[in-house]
């Protein structure tokens, strides 16, 4: 499942051999210091949220090494280190996206990652870019914890 993004895009995954998985704080050493800061926003905001727990899973040929953050059997989404930058996968029902809309304040690269998004069965596959400067953490856990 490749959503959205080329086989070109996911073959720069830095953690690309399924027979070396990465420490959960790998791309903190391993990133530019400026994307490292930012996956350490990321990972301390989801993280923060009550009952998510992460996980680094190979999501196989295409996504490869990702950080997987649940509550329970709730994926709440992935984090994607490709290259030196960081991206996001995150699901969301009809119902959390409702919900969502209706709180209103949606960033707008957020609300843009929600209607690019890709409804497969009862869920939206929505990916994001994690490229801007301001701390994402706030942003993405609003969101992931709708």
């Amino acid at each position: 499942m490749t959503r959205s993004r080329s086989s070109a895009y996911w073959a720069a995954n830095r953690y690309a051999d399924e027979a070396e998985e990465p420490a959960a704080t790998a791309p903190l050493k391993d990133l530019p210091s400026a994307a490292a800061a930012r996956f350490k926003a990321v990972r301390s905001g989801l993280l923060a949220l009550d009952g998510v727990a992460e996980t680094v899973r190979f999501m196989g040929a295409s996504w490869r090494w990702a950080w997987e953050y649940a509550v329970g059997n709730r994926k709440l989404c992935w984090v994607h280190v490709v290259g030196d930058a960081l991206s996001v996968t995150f699901t969301l029902s009809d119902a959390e996206e409702d919900r969502l809309r209706r709180a209103g304040r949606v960033p707008a690269d957020v609300l843009r990652a929600i209607e690019e998004g890709q409804r497969t069965g009862p869920v939206k596959w929505c990916w994001l870019a994690l490229d801007d400067p301001r701390d994402p953490g706030p942003q993405l856990t609003r969101v992931v914890g709708v």
